[in-house]
């Protein structure tokens, strides 16, 4: 059987929804990116928000490739490409929850599978409030406690 790849451009809250369970294979390597990596990307998509709150049009951020193998038929999908972003992501969406405790059940939903919210979240947060003290996802699991706030 032929297999063949196609590309897609998709929304960030399309990634996150329903029809997509990230797995990460063993060959990949672990999460490596340091606080100015996860700063310049959240720099950049606070950016991309300010600018389209500022010329009242929607515009669109370029995340750049994320590359997945995806059965159809199979909600997982293997993470070939983009790992670091989409772990970056995970990240800050469970930090918004912390920080924006009435949104964090939409946001929870949002993680997983649900997809109610999108990034436009962050455009109520002042984003210096959406920056954990330096070690503070070290000490808190992406997954919420049966409260909703993140797991220690």
């Amino acid at each position: 059987m032929d297999k063949t790849l196609e590309a897609h451009d998709k929304l960030i809250r399309e990634i996150f929804e329903g029809s997509y369970q990230f797995e990460i294979p063993d060959y990949q390597r672990p999460y490596a990116w340091t606080t100015e990596q996860a700063t310049e990307l959240f720099d950049d998509l606070y950016s991309a928000m300010q600018d389209a709150r500022v010329s009242g049009a929607s515009s669109q951020y370029f995340l750049g490739s994320i590359v997945l193998i995806k059965n159809d038929r199979d909600p997982k999908s293997s993470v070939v490409d983009g790992q670091q972003r989409l772990s970056t992501l995970t990240m800050l969406f469970a930090v918004l929850r912390t920080v924006m405790p009435d949104a964090a059940d939409d946001i929870t939903d949002f993680l997983y599978k649900k997809g109610k919210v999108s990034l436009a979240v962050a455009q109520s947060v002042d984003r210096r409030d959406c920056r954990p003290p330096p070690r503070t996802l070290a000490h808190h699991g992406i997954r919420p406690d049966s409260k909703g706030r993140a797991g220690r």
